[in-house]
């Protein structure tokens, strides 16, 4: 395989694993996207939330993905 297709692999599984502690930010984010589904303003957007879902994910794969990387 691939050296970045690996690595690739193991970020994308190390991302899965953690999903299930950063529900809240996800529920977060959808809750979001919800409530501006039908906004009069074009320019609503729920990337604020999308990142703290991002960042919660990141947090927990990082040092996933060092020790595998190693």
């Amino acid at each position: 395989m691939d050296d970045s297709v690996e690595k690739c692999v193991v970020k994308a599984k190390a991302e899965e694993d953690c999903k299930p502690q950063c529900t809240k930010q996800l529920e977060n984010y959808l809750a979001c996207v919800k409530r501006i589904e039908n906004h009069p303003d074009p320019e609503a957007n729920c990337e604020a939330w999308w990142w703290d879902y991002q960042g919660c994910l990141d947090k927990c794969a990082l040092p996933k993905i060092w020790a595998q990387l190693k």
